[in-house]
C-alpha cells in the first residue's frame, strides 16, 4: 500500500503542475506567494493538493487497516461496532477539510499554509484517497 501511495505522490510532485495548471514550474524555486500581491501561487496550490491527497489516502488506509483478514475484502464489515473509531475518523476528516478550506481566507491561509483549490481539484484528491480502498482489494486478491 505504501508503494502505491509513494507512486501517486511522486506523480503529483513531478507532474502535478502540468496536470492541474497546464504549465510547468520549478517546485523548488517557484515562490509560494506572489511577492507583490501575497496571493498564493500555483506552487502553494499544488502543495495543498499534495497535502490533501496524502491525508485522504492515509485516512482511507486507516479504514483498510481495520480488517487484516486476507479473505474478507469488505473493509466496512462491522465498522459500526466501534464508535470510538468512527468518531476519530470523522474528526480527522473534518479537521483535514477545514485545513484545506481555510486556504480560502487570506489570514488562515498564511497560518495553515494552504491555498484555495478548485472543486475539480477537491474531487481528484478525494478520488485518489478512495482509490486506496480499491488497491487494498486488488492486493488481497493476489495469491500468496
Amino acid at each position: 500500500m505504501s508503494a502505491y501511495q509513494l507512486v501517486v505522490m511522486f506523480i503529483l510532485i513531478f507532474f502535478g503542475s502540468i496536470i492541474f495548471f497546464g504549465n510547468s514550474f520549478n517546485i523548488v524555486t517557484e515562490p509560494i506567494r506572489d511577492p507583490l500581491t501575497h496571493e498564493p501561487t500555483d506552487r502553494l496550490k499544488l502543495n495543498t493538493i499534495l497535502f490533501y491527497s496524502f491525508i485522504l489516502m492515509n485516512l482511507f488506509n486507516q479504514i483498510n487497516s481495520r480488517n487484516l483478514n486476507e479473505h474478507n475484502i469488505n473493509v466496512f464489515d462491522k465498522i459500526w461496532t466501534n464508535q470510538i473509531f468512527i468518531i476519530v475518523i470523522l474528526v480527522e476528516f473534518i479537521i483535514s477539510m477545514y485545513i484545506v478550506k481555510s486556504g480560502e481566507s487570506s489570514i488562515l491561509s498564511k497560518i495553515t499554509g494552504t491555498a484555495p483549490i478548485s472543486h475539480n481539484q477537491h474531487i481528484v484528491c478525494w478520488c485518489l484517497g478512495i482509490s486506496v480502498l480499491f488497491v487494498n482489494i486488488a492486493i488481497k486478491n493476489i495469491p500468496l
